[in-house]
């Protein structure tokens, strides 16, 4: 199997961070957001993948490379505009070169992997697969929804938020799944994009993902869903960020310190220091995360707290937040707490007189006083 795995989008409801940077590479426990899915396709053994990227490549292209890191091959495709889902899965038939193949979301991620489904669907004569979560019904109007046979899981249909964006009659709320970002198809999934029949743009002009599964359903293709097990996150707003931050950082940081850390400091919990980071008469409590060549002094820094590469924090409390590298944060007498900070940001407080509180503030931003 191959894999396609999409970085193209514009990141809006995460502005103004994602005006000068690609949301893929947003970073979570000192990872960018991206190499979660990214490692989970590579764990469940998917050696050549496609990247979907936009304007941003760049910042894609620095994190993965060739994938020769992971020992796998990486090939990037340029979507010159967002065309939706379907549009960028159009754009790899050439890639595929008739091969099954997984289609992942670059900012979804699942506690327990792909490998179960991969393995499923490679070894089956499904023509698609589709994932589903079950969400309350007062909620189905925000998600893509799947309706199955209740025995079988056979796909009946596939609506995108239905009432609000696509009304059909074969929707069916009690027995219908939420659908994540991880989509399974074989070789014969390219032909709803040629012909007569081929799918068409919904009304906000993209070609929407739910319209392939129609496609493969209405041509009397095979298609099941498949339940997800554990917690699945999909960060696309600044609160949900903070939440996937937390559960990463439970499920997968352990005590390990590699930088250099004085007598007058103290750590408990799960407290992940890396090479080159100094922490000074500090009081450091995990679950957190401190990048490389970080200074840390005279500070306290909380539970669920990333701070990334080259970053300086002095004289100030943090915690439930997510910092940026290149971050000088000095002598600030309010503790930061839920907070995203951008690249390269400085705060400090004044302590002059007059007092007043100074702000230079980006589009889309938001600030509680």
């Amino acid at each position: 199997m191959k894999a396609l795995l999409l970085a193209g989008g514009r990141g809006t409801r995460m502005r103004p961070l994602t005006h000068t940077c690609n949301k893929h590479s947003i970073p979570i426990a000192n990872k960018p957001l991206i190499q979660y899915p990214f490692e989970m396709l590579v764990k469940a053994g998917i050696n050549d993948i496609a990247i979907i990227v936009n304007e941003t490549r760049e910042e894609i292209e620095k994190i993965f490379g060739n994938g020769s890191k992971w020992d796998v091959n990486v090939t990037y495709i340029f979507q010159d505009h967002p065309g939706g889902l379907a549009h960028a899965l159009a754009l790899s038939e050439e890639f595929m070169a008739g091969s099954k193949f997984i289609m992942v979301l670059g900012d979804n991620i699942l506690e327990r992997g792909l490998e179960k489904y991969v393995e499923k669907f490679d070894n089956s004569s499904l023509n698609g697969l589709i994932l589903g979560v079950k969400v309350p019904i007062e909620k189905h109007e925000r998600f893509g929804m799947a309706t199955i046979k209740k025995k079988t899981n056979d796909l009946i249909r596939y609506v995108e938020k239905p009432g609000v964006v696509d009304k059909s009659d074969l929707y069916d709320p009690k027995n219908s799944y939420a659908v994540p970002g991880f989509y399974f198809f074989d070789k014969n999934i390219f032909q709803c994009f040629k012909g007569k029949d081929k799918i068409k743009p919904s009304a906000r002009g993209e070609l929407e993902i739910a319209s392939p599964y129609n496609w493969l359903i209405e041509h009397g293709y095979k298609v099941k869903l498949e339940i997800v097990k554990g917690w699945y996150k999909d960060p696309g707003n600044p609160e949900d960020t903070l939440v996937t931050n937390q559960i990463i950082m439970d499920s997968f940081i352990e005590f390990d310190v590699k930088g250099e850390v004085d007598a007058e400091s103290k750590l408990s919990g799960k407290v992940k220091i890396e090479k080159g980071a100094t922490i000074t008469n500090s009081i450091l409590r995990g679950p957190l995360v401190i990048g490389k060549d970080c200074v840390i002094k005279d500070s306290y820094i909380g539970p669920y707290t990333a701070i990334y590469d080259n970053s300086k924090i002095i004289n100030c409390e943090i915690e439930n937040s997510i910092i940026w590298g290149n971050v000088y944060m000095h002598d600030v007498k309010t503790r930061i707490d839920s907070s995203l900070i951008g690249w390269d940001a400085e705060i400090r407080e004044k302590e002059e007189m007059p007092r007043a509180s100074k702000l230079f503030i980006g589009d889309n931003s938001l600030v509680e006083l």
